[in-house]
């Protein structure tokens, strides 16, 4: 239950410098039972990124009121080929415990809701680094148009704004046939206290992610979908198809 989760949201652009800093050492204390692989300064850096019009940060705790996950959601604007995009990225992870309980997904989708309905001419894309594919199968299932994919080619549209924002995000990719495959420097860890990887590889979504990172933990892959009513609305019927499927199978 999501009752027994509170949390508190807090306005990056609104901090001062020291209250960044202090932001990001609470980030990253977090971050170290989630994730390895990043250090103290770089999480400083993600948190006062100074081109982003949109920052907010999410930190999550139980009902005993220990802190159980973060994440943090953040837009900036970006010109490609003579065209202004507004490019969402969000970073977050949750306690094993708390999985599974749409905590980030709610707060991703609640924010960037907000942001479209007051921003209705802006071309809004969300540009995500996936480093598990449990997460690539997530998306995936849940949305109607997302890149790369399994089952559909990918617009040469995609593809060029997908490579361009890769050196925005200074990701580097793993060879120059495919942009959508980048190295990582960001690693989940698994197996801690009973912990276990939460996908299966016999999916196909995850066998596909698996391919385009021959499961090498420092290679990952970055997913881009557009932030329109089309996909909204497709994304929603896609998923209440599956849940009308699901019980006539019981």
């Amino acid at each position: 239950m999501k009752d027994d989760i509170s949390y508190r949201t807090i306005d990056i652009n609104k901090l001062s410098d020291s209250q960044k800093r202090e932001i990001a050492d609470e980030v990253y204390g977090i971050y170290l039972n989630i994730f390895q692989g990043w250090s103290r300064a770089i999480i400083y850096k993600h948190i006062c990124a100074e081109n982003c019009v949109l920052f907010k940060v999410r930190i999550f705790q139980n009902k005993n009121g220990k802190t159980v996950g973060f994440c943090w959601i953040n837009a900036r604007h970006v010109h490609h080929d003579g065209i202004k995009y507004t490019i969402f990225f969000n970073l977050g992870g949750l306690d094993r415990t708390v999985r599974k309980k749409g905590l980030i997904t709610s707060f991703f989708t609640s924010v960037l809701v907000k942001y479209v309905i007051t921003h209705p001419f802006e071309k809004i894309y969300s540009f995500q680094r996936l480093i598990h594919p449990a997460s690539y199968c997530a998306w995936s299932n849940a949305l109607h148009e997302m890149y790369p994919r399994l089952d559909k080619s990918t617009p040469p549209t995609f593809t060029s704004l997908t490579s361009y924002l890769s050196q925005v995000f200074h990701y580097k990719a793993v060879g120059d046939d495919n942009p959508f495959v980048v190295y990582c420097d960001n690693y989940v860890k698994l197996d801690l206290e009973g912990d276990k990887p939460v996908i299966s590889i016999e999916k196909p979504e995850a066998a596909y992610y698996n391919s385009l990172t021959e499961k090498r933990p420092d290679h990952s892959v970055v997913m881009i979908f557009p932030c329109n009513l089309k996909n909204a609305v497709m994304s929603i019927s896609k998923n209440l198809n599956k849940n009308i499927r699901r019980r006539l199978q019981v």
